[in-house]
Order: structure tokens, then C-alpha cells, then sequence
């Protein structure tokens, strides 16, 4: 038979005492077990939105260039004989901004064939484009100097960029005569390039040649409307042999190009008042009505300065005619 065993006071008050004691405990831990659980949850949800982020746009599928890059450089491992398929992967090195690979890759297919163009013609190009005008110009004389008895070569637009560039040279270096030159030969390639003229008239214009130098401009200005540089140098020079009128015409073509409309509209009234008879002023004035949807004015400004001089480039292809 058991004996119910008597509970003092003291004791059932220490065993309520230690069960809110567990209880607490309990739902500390459950307390700190979400604080982490939630800490844990965020930290995934910051690395799913910068793996996200990464893949969709820091990392860039394979673009067709690079893909057809790779493609060559397989097949120049496999075939490293080919003069051609040397050239091919330096010049898509340079699409790619990767100028010593690509003068790396010219250096061989020259070690296969001695002066060959297209490998010149592309390292000179890739050498500019790092910025070594030095070795570049090399490269552009060794050109001109190889293609000096061959008589194709004012039909070739590579040859026209290969002087033009030596004329830039020579006019960086102060070398004004011999920046004229390499400018004409260019213009036998292409009479009508208006930057090969423009760079003629500045080196005419610093040999002191004031009149070859505004024959120059001229002829740079005359296909070209916007071409505003070259219009503060044909003013220049016009101003510099006394002439007034086209020192007047050439302001206000500066001046329309410029975006001044109504400068340039301005200018030409005045000039055609000054000169009546002067016919780059109604193609200006035309040039300007032109461009203030004036269409009507623009037509009979044309029409009138064809009227004194019919071989107006701009007034003609105004026109149409």
C-alpha cells in the first residue's frame, strides 16, 4: 500500500518557479532560431538577386564577332600556312579593339609573303589606331614606295588613304611642303575629297600661298553646305586677298552650318544688297530659306543665282538640275 507523500509549500512553489523558467528558455531559443532562420532567408534572397543580376546583364552571350573569331583561330591552327586566314583573323582583331594581336597576326602573314598589301595596309591602320603614328607613317611610306611604278594606283581608295594620312603627318610635323604634295597625289584619286582639299588649303595657306590656298577651300566647300570649318578658312583667306564679297558669302555659310539661320539669312541680305550680282549670295539666301521651310523663296533664291552663274554646284542640286 503507497503512502501519498505531503508537498511542502516551499516545494511546489520551486517547481512552478522552474517550469516558467523552461518555458522562457524555450521560447528564447524559438526566438532566436526565427531571428536566424529570417537572417539565413535574406542572405539567399541577396544572392538569388545578384546571381540574377549577373547572369541577365553582366554576363553577355557570345557575340557573331567573337564567334567568328574563335572560328578563325581554329583554322588558322589548323592551316598556319594561310596567308589569307592570317589576314582575316587580324583584321577581325582589330573590330575587336585588339590592336597587338592583330599586328601580331599582319607581322606573320608578312613572314609568309614579303609586302604583302593587305598586310600592310592593316597593320599601318591597326598602329594608327593604338596611337604609334610613328611606326604607322613607316609602314604608309614603305606602301607608297612599293606601289610607286604601279600604275593602278590612283584608282585604289587605299592608296588615296595612304597619302592623305602622310599628308597628315607631314602638316603635324610642321612639314608644309610636303603635306601639299602627299595632298595632291590623294586628290588624283579623288578630286572631290573635301578633306584631302581642306588639309591642301592649311598647308598652302601656311606656305604663305594665299590664292592656292583659297582655290583650295573652294573647291572643299563646294559640295558641302555643312562643312563649316571649311568655310571660316575660305572667309580667312578671302578676307586675307581683299575680297569682300566672298569673305561676306563665306561668313554667312559659316554661320548656316553653325545652326545661326537667321545670322546666316541676315548675312546674305546684306550681301546681296552690297552685290546684286554676286550669285553665291542668292545660293546662300536660298540655302537658308531652305532651311527655315521657306520653300517657295528658297526655289527663286536658287533660280536667281543660277541666273549669274549657272555652274553653282549647290544651287544646280538644289534644284534637282
Amino acid at each position: 500500500m503507497s503512502v501519498a507523500r505531503s508537498v511542502s509549500p516551499a516545494q511546489l512553489v520551486g517547481t512552478a518557479r522552474q517550469t516558467v523558467l523552461d518555458t522562457l528558455n524555450d521560447e528564447a531559443r524559438l526566438a532566436w532560431l526565427s531571428r536566424r532562420l529570417a537572417v539565413a532567408v535574406a542572405l539567399l534572397l541577396v544572392a538569388f538577386v545578384g546571381f540574377y543580376n549577373y547572369d541577365r546583364y553582366l554576363v553577355k552571350p557570345e557575340s557573331p564577332l567573337d564567334q567568328a573569331v574563335r572560328s578563325l583561330e581554329d583554322a588558322v591552327r589548323q592551316s598556319p600556312g594561310d596567308i589569307q586566314l592570317r589576314v582575316r583573323v587580324a583584321d577581325a582583331y582589330v573590330r575587336q579593339g585588339r590592336y597587338p594581336q592583330a599586328i601580331t597576326q599582319y607581322g606573320e602573314a608578312l613572314k609568309l609573303q614579303e609586302n604583302h598589301m593587305p598586310a600592310l595596309f592593316g597593320m599601318a591602320a591597326a598602329e594608327l589606331l593604338r596611337n604609334n603614328e610613328v611606326r604607322a607613317e613607316e609602314l604608309y611610306r614603305q606602301i607608297v614606295d612599293l606601289n610607286r611604278d604601279n600604275e593602278d594606283r590612283y584608282s585604289s581608295r587605299d592608296m588615296e588613304a595612304a597619302y592623305y594620312r602622310l599628308a597628315l603627318f607631314a602638316s603635324k610635323a610642321g612639314r608644309h611642303d610636303e603635306a601639299a604634295e602627299w595632298a595632291r597625289e590623294a586628290l588624283k584619286a579623288d578630286r572631290t575629297d573635301a578633306d584631302v582639299l581642306y588639309l591642301l588649303g592649311t598647308s598652302e595657306e601656311a606656305r604663305g600661298n594665299q590664292e592656292a590656298a583659297r582655290g583650295a577651300f573652294r573647291q572643299a566647300v563646294s559640295f558641302d553646305p555643312n562643312f563649316r570649318d571649311g568655310f571660316a578658312a575660305l572667309g580667312r583667306t578671302a578676307a586675307a586677298l581683299g575680297d569682300s564679297r566672298e569673305a561676306s558669302y563665306a561668313r554667312g555659310m559659316e554661320l548656316l552650318a553653325a545652326g545661326d539661320v537667321d545670322g546666316a539669312l541676315a548675312e546674305f541680305q546684306r550681301l546681296i544688297a552690297a552685290a546684286p550680282d554676286y550669285g553665291e549670295a542668292y545660293q546662300g539666301l536660298g540655302l537658308a530659306y531652305g532651311k527655315k521651310g521657306q520653300r517657295e523663296e528658297s526655289i527663286q533664291a536658287f533660280r536667281t543665282a543660277l541666273e549669274r552663274n549657272p555652274d553653282l554646284f549647290l544651287a544646280k542640286w538644289s534644284l534637282g538640275s
